[in-house]
């Protein structure tokens, strides 16, 4: 029945918007200014790219769409083409074995409409097709790309609804976003349309967000994150707008050029993404090329304000260490004493370390500084979207605070993305001791109290005590909780020695590829400065780093054994044999 109601629901829905349409024109027709309406056309070419089959995902150019109450309309004289054959989708993060249909598919974007039927309800015949229709008013974009951009959900963290009414944006993933979301928009616009450069076509430009605004309701709102806004400013003058947002919803528009379909690059996680043999999955796509990806980092530097072409720098070289905040899990609690190593073992002539937090920075913001460092040492997460931002020949250390469940694939996939643009160089550290690893308790617990099945974790103290010795998260339906809540959430005290040994590897590798020898300075600074970068005036000095003990930690430990035993076993046998000895009749 339900399946029934559905299909009923998906035939009823777009001859509604249809008479909504014809209402919107005949209402237009009281305004006092003159519109000519044109018939709807498109074009699809056939791809050029190496490597494309017919079963690879194409783009077509669409002329004279009219968006209207969250449809885009195809508007002929004739009878209107079966806009279905032409196989467009939109970008999607699902495998691509799974037919194209559904909410996010091409035909509940775009609608077929006669165009007869358009000009008879504003009292004109079908012999005025494309002429002068009467008085209407109507607004004009010159290029529309119509863009499915990645999911935005409400903060739940700050209480807000995306009901129209909120002032938070909503939230979404910064890495996979930026670098994944918003090369494969470059790329389709450029290798596809043409559209390569930030300062090209970038002002006629407006991106329109797809996504269905019933799965998404921040997105119909257009409750996006800030990063949203400022990356897509990079390829167009124009806000990115939701096709049933407010801005488009209640305003007849007439698109001149409408650009639709995915390119048949990608990056990064996709479906479908560099199959090991590419007939293996029927219409997977190519992996990008390092003149794509130059382009992409070209836009960036233009839109940010650096040199995409800068090598890192060596004299000094600079150390960029990226920390979470505490809230925001993955922190490292012992920061102040992993800076005080690095600071201690490089001199601070030649290498400048600096600690900071993302949390708060614009893109803008990032880029300058990621830009303009030689090694990066970071905890896996947001911050790794930020590698396309590092000049040529940059090294990264990566580091998880638990093993498995973040392996450093996606930064690995993404330096090889870069082979042959900026090369940078990833290497991976992930705890694997469990005495290091830290749960945050004050913010688990205002996380239980929100989230019941998170409750149930933390009050199982069997599951407890094996997590936080295997890391593992049950199977079942308190998976996806222990991951998310759990596993993402942990802090850990990495071990400054390793990081330091890591940060030097890092620095040679990075003299080695500019053909140069790195030759550190006899001594180290022995005093560090624990601050985030930002604020000099706010800089606390450290105590100086302890020195090595003379004395092995195993011999540490056999003094700490002995004074036990001395006192648990060794002193109450002594007292008690003096006093015996004193008892009287006893011989002295």
């Amino acid at each position: 029945m339900n399946a029934v109601n559905n299909f009923k629901a998906a035939a009823v829905l777009p001859a509604l918007h249809f008479l909504l349409l014809l209402w919107a024109v005949a209402v237009a027709a009281a305004a006092d200014t003159q519109v000519t309406w044109q018939p709807s056309s498109h074009a699809c070419p056939s791809p050029v790219v190496p490597g494309v089959t017919a079963a690879s995902p194409r783009t077509c150019t669409f002329r004279n769409l009219y968006l209207w109450r969250g449809r885009a309309y195809y508007v002929t004289e004739g009878p209107p083409p079966d806009l279905t054959k032409l196989g467009l989708d939109f970008e999607l993060w699902r495998p691509t074995s799974r037919p194209r249909v559904g909410p996010e598919s091409f035909v509940s974007v775009v609608s077929p409409a006669r165009l007869s039927a358009l000009l008879g309800g504003v009292g004109g015949s079908g012999g005025n097709a494309g002429r002068n229709a009467g008085p209407a008013a109507m607004d004009r974009i010159p290029i529309v790309y119509f863009w499915r951009a990645r999911k935005v959900r409400r903060d739940p963290a700050r209480g807000a609804l995306c009901d129209g009414t909120a002032t938070v944006p909503g939230r979404s993933n910064y890495y996979h976003f930026l670098a994944e979301h918003m090369p494969i928009l470059s790329m389709t616009l450029c290798e596809q349309f043409g559209h390569c450069s930030q300062l090209a076509n970038r002002s006629g430009l407006q991106i329109v967000d797809v996504t269905p605004g019933a799965l998404y309701p921040c997105q119909m709102h257009q409750n996006y994150p800030p990063f949203y806004q400022e990356a897509i400013a990079c390829l167009s003058d124009r806000p990115l707008l939701h096709l049933n947002g407010s801005t488009l919803r209640h305003r007849l528009t007439r698109v001149d050029t409408a650009w639709m379909g995915l390119g048949p690059r990608c990056r990064g996680i996709v479906s479908g993404c560099y199959p090991k043999n590419p007939g293996d999955v029927p219409g997977s796509r190519l992996a990008p090329t390092p003149g794509l990806m130059a382009s992409w980092r070209r836009v960036l530097g233009q839109c940010f304000g650096f040199d995409p072409e800068a090598a890192a720098p060596l004299h000094p070289v600079r150390l960029l260490l990226v920390d979470r905040l505490y809230e925001s899990g993955r922190h490292i609690n012992n920061i102040a004493t992993v800076l005080r190593m690095l600071r201690s073992r490089f001199s601070p002539e030649q290498v400048q370390v600096q600690v900071e937090y993302m949390e708060g920075l614009t893109i803008r913001q990032q880029a300058q500084l990621f830009s303009q460092t030689t090694v990066l040492v970071h905890m896996h997460g947001a911050a790794t979207g930020n590698l396309p931002f590092l000049p040529r020949g940059a090294q990264v250390v990566m580091l998880a605070p638990i093993p498995r469940r973040w392996p450093p694939l996606f930064g690995n996939i993404l330096a090889r993305d870069l082979q042959g643009v900026t090369d940078i160089e990833l290497q991976h550290y992930a705890n694997t001791d469990p005495w290091r690893v830290q749960l945050p308790a004050e913010h688990l617990a205002d996380v239980a109290a929100a989230h019941p099945e998170v409750q149930e974790l933390l009050a199982n103290m069997t599951f407890m005590a094996n997590f936080l010795t295997t890391f593992e998260c049950p199977p079942g339906r308190l998976m996806v909780a222990c991951r998310d809540w759990l596993q993402r959430e942990t802090n850990v005290a990495m071990p400054p020695e390793v990081l330091a040994n890591m940060s030097g590897a890092a620095i040679e590798a990075a003299f080695r590829q500019q053909g140069q020898r790195w030759v550190p300075a006899p001594d180290g600074s022995e005093v560090g400065y624990a601050d985030n970068g930002r604020h000099p005036e706010h800089h606390v000095p450290l105590a100086p780093p302890l020195r090595p003990s003379r004395v092995p930690l195993f011999a540490a430990a056999a003094s700490g054994m002995c004074l036990i035993l001395w006192l648990a076993v060794v002193r109450p046998m002594l007292r008690s044999q003096i006093a015996g000895s004193e008892r009287p009749g006893k011989p002295p």
